[in-house]
């Protein structure tokens, strides 16, 4: 009887783990979800009323004070940033007066090792220029796939695309307004020439409230984002920043079950797995599979009250990486021209107009992994497998 009793208990005591377990990692999926709802729910209010991702007063986030602290750790960029800076709010003291939404800072390094090049592109509401660029209604993201990526990708450039200020040395800035207008254009080819030497950069935000989901505000304080692209390699660090540990763990979880919610959709939705098939293996579409490589092996880490994501890639994701800015290039312009800005719209639409099918990709563009960076061993795989002089088939 004792012996019966013991197996019955011990029956219901699994069971009753087994149950636990379950609405455990229930409730983590559910709050995931519902984390992506809110912010999809928020994205699209955002789009229809012109808000942004929440901005800071321009005099604290173009101070010295706050750029050593973002930039400290590079203390020659440091240098460079604050000298270029302090010269452009001398020439236009009411920068002072506006917000900051995002700071974008760009540079690239000499063989020695030196910085050079630097460029801060400070984004937000300033007494300048009010166009607000977005992703054209009848473009990539909105035709082709899924509504709810669109919004997002539209987010990204709603939110931040308000007034753009440019500092830099006098050599730099014309050079970079074509190099921009060019992107702005639809033509990703200056970014890929430019590109000789890795391209570093960070981005700031200093208020980021309307870019993270509603569960996450009011834990993240700001969102530090440092990466590094070349034609080879890249990689990506994400900080965000949070009031105290507590608020730490809470944002790591929800972001670690968005991230595992994430690969789930790539892997059954846009198919990003490895499928065997009768003459080996097919990777279709490839660049799913590649984010969920990426998605699958960056680090998610807590380091008191801030929370680390970083990522390292190859030349592949570098390759959709420029695809994606491509497509949403070319869909800021259609919308430039939808709205008629700058130019009349017959000449954007002659601009734009190529042999792709609806005239959408560049002439340049190629589907596939291999552009715009080739595999620089393609020639010694294509001669390895071809036959033999004198081998016969």
């Amino acid at each position: 009887m004792n012996k019966r009793r013991g197996v019955v208990w011990g029956f219901v005591i699994c069971v009753g783990c087994g149950l636990a377990v379950g609405a455990y990692w229930l409730h983590r999926s559910y709050r995931a979800g519902v984390a992506g709802a809110e912010m999809l729910a928020q994205t699209r209010f955002m789009i229809q009323s012109g808000g942004t991702i929440g901005e800071a007063p321009a005099d604290l986030a173009l101070s010295s004070g706050y750029l050593a602290a973002i930039f400290g750790d590079n203390p020659e960029l440091l240098q460079q940033l604050q000298r270029v800076i302090q010269r452009g709010l001398a020439e236009d003291t009411s920068i002072r007066l506006g917000e900051v939404a995002a700071m974008v800072v760009t540079y690239r390094t000499s063989p020695d090792g030196e910085v050079e090049d630097v460029v801060a592109h400070v984004i937000g509401g300033f007494p300048l220029t009010r166009r607000r660029p977005g992703f054209h209604r009848d473009g990539y993201f909105k035709g082709l796939i899924d509504a709810n990526l669109w919004n997002m990708g539209n987010t990204l450039l709603g939110y931040l695309g308000r007034d753009m200020l440019l500092f830099a040395e006098d050599h730099l800035i014309e050079q970079h307004e074509e190099f921009l207008e060019a992107i702005f254009a639809g033509n990703i080819m200056p970014l890929v020439h430019s590109m000789d030497r890795p391209l570093h950069y960070t981005a700031v935000f200093p208020d980021p409230r309307h870019l993270l989901p509603p569960r996450l505000r009011r834990h993240v304080q700001a969102v530090i984002v440092k990466g590094m692209l070349s034609p080879q390699e890249g990689f990506w660090d994400a900080l965000a920043i949070t009031p105290s540990a507590r608020s730490a763990a809470y944002a790591k979880s929800l972001l670690a079950d968005m991230r595992t919610l994430a690969v789930f959709g790539l892997e059954t939705k846009w198919r990003g797995v490895k499928r065997e098939v009768e003459w080996g293996y097919q990777i279709d579409p490839w660049w799913a599979y590649e984010m969920v490589q990426n998605l699958k092996t960056g680090e998610l880490v807590q380091e008191e009250n801030t929370i680390r994501m970083r990522t390292e890639f190859d030349r592949v994701m570098v390759n959709v990486v420029m695809k994606c800015i491509e497509r949403m290039s070319r869909d800021l312009a259609q919308q430039r021209m939808s709205q008629g800005e700058r130019m009349d719209p017959r000449l954007t639409d002659a601009r734009l107009a190529t042999s792709k099918p609806q005239h959408y990709w560049m002439e340049e563009h190629r589907w596939g992994p291999d552009w715009p960076f080739p595999n620089p061993h393609a020639e010694e795989l294509a001669m390895a497998e071809s036959p033999e002089e004198g081998e016969t088939f």
